[in-house]
């Protein structure tokens, strides 16, 4: 009996891999030619940042500030950007949301036109979004920010949250001392920004045991409450910003079109740990470490 052409492909490409020999691991066989491992995969640089111009929305509000356009830095940032644009992107993703995407291709057009100066723009969008894409000679660069799905019903305010967990006798969990230590940290960075060069500010923002330890801010107090009832905690997270960044990186992945592809994404270093255990899972995509962009310390 002939095989159907499709039926015929699938036999072959299990006898290959049934055939295939184990590769040897120091925990065990794994299994990687199931998923093609060795064939070419979009690679991703995440280049989370701090907000050169903030506004204000964040918990920890910023006692020092980077002048970002003073002489000194904008030498500091030429590096940076030289060292990016080696990386030689094809496509460049920013913290901008659907909205803002019309006034992005219009002012990024002027810019490249040399009729949009970045004199008074602070803003990393321009700084280093504006400059990259034209170091790596795009036509248009992308917005991927956007809100997460809220669960119906969540409180909305810390009042409203504070009063639950009061019904609860959970109070203790929310002042359970995280929140002082972690802004610590925080106030601890806003001062080394002002102290480092901001290649070196940046391989700090980015090393993975920063980004390991910022993200569990998100898994102390609040997170804690509502366990056994409604979640309220773990659902408030799971909305607000899990569903925020799960969105996020369904867009760039959406962009990564072909294994060609070589994607930056300008983001706040805070997403970055959902973002990046996202692109490590991927079959599809390839984590590029800033540090081997950036280079040593």
């Amino acid at each position: 009996m002939k095989l159907p052409a499709a039926a015929l492909a699938f036999v072959t490409l299990a006898a290959t891999v049934l055939a295939a020999a184990p590769v040897q691991r120091d925990d065990g066989f794994i299994a990687t030619h199931f998923l093609n491992e060795g064939a070419p995969r979009a690679q991703v640089l995440l280049l989370g940042m701090f907000h050169f111009q903030d506004a204000g929305l964040d918990g920890y509000k910023p006692k020092h500030s980077v002048d970002i356009q003073e002489a000194g830095r904008q030498a500091e940032l030429a590096d940076v950007l030289r060292r990016l644009a080696a990386f030689k992107p094809t496509k460049v993703c920013l913290e901008g949301d659907a909205e803002f995407q019309p006034k992005l291709d219009e002012r990024y057009a002027q810019f490249l036109a040399g009729r949009f100066s970045l004199a008074d723009r602070p803003n990393e969008i321009y700084q280093v979004g504006f400059r990259l894409g034209q170091m790596a000679g795009l036509q248009r660069l992308h917005c991927v920010d956007v809100m997460g799905r809220s669960y119906p019903g969540m409180p909305e305010t810390e009042e409203q949250f504070r009063a639950y967990a009061a019904t609860r006798g959970e109070l203790a969990l929310l002042d359970d001392g995280w929140q002082a230590r972690f802004q610590a940290l925080y106030a601890h960075d806003d001062e080394l920004k002002t102290q480092l060069p901001l290649r070196n500010f940046l391989l700090y923002l980015n090393s993975p045991e920063r980004l390991r330890m910022g993200h569990g801010h998100y898994l102390t107090g609040m997170f804690k409450v509502g366990v056994g009832d409604n979640f309220w905690g773990p659902d408030d997270l799971a909305g607000y910003w899990y569903d925020r960044n799960l969105r996020i990186f369904a867009k760039v992945l959406r962009l990564a079109d072909t294994p060609q592809e070589r994607i930056v994404l300008v983001i706040g270093a805070g997403h970055l740990p959902i973002i990046r255990q996202l692109v490590q899972s991927s079959p599809e995509l390839q984590l590029v470490e800033v540090r081997d962009v950036l280079g040593a310390p």
